[in-house]
């Protein structure tokens, strides 16, 4: 089991239809991975600090003893390197990784 976390630039519903498309067909690839829960936020700008919807999916992923976190691509955490590397390794202290379906490896 895992997730996918989809994030958005403001108000344009075509990038989450392809973000979507592109990590479920990944997952497709992977017969031994099914995606519980998908979640998607809309986020403009450079952000500096985890996301709510970041949150709730740690929180989700430890209720539910799911390891994986399906993305699309590294950028999808945070563009605001020292945020991506928080978050990262926020969520491997839990046992948690994420997976880039663009890159097909999980992040360090």
């Amino acid at each position: 089991k895992i997730v996918a976390y989809i994030r958005l630039p403001l108000n344009v519903k075509e990038v989450f239809d392809k973000q979507l498309y592109e990590v479920s067909s990944a997952i497709q690839k992977k017969p031994d991975w099914v995606i519980t829960k998908v979640f998607t936020e809309e986020i403009g700008g450079l952000n500096t600090n985890i996301s709510p919807v970041l949150e709730n999916c740690l929180k989700y992923c430890q209720t539910h003893q799911i390891s994986v976190i399906a993305i699309r691509d590294r950028t999808r955490i945070s563009r605001f390197i020292p945020t991506y590397k928080t978050v990262i390794n926020s969520f491997k202290e839990q046992g948690i990784k994420f997976w880039s379906c663009i890159d097909k490896e999980f992040l360090n």
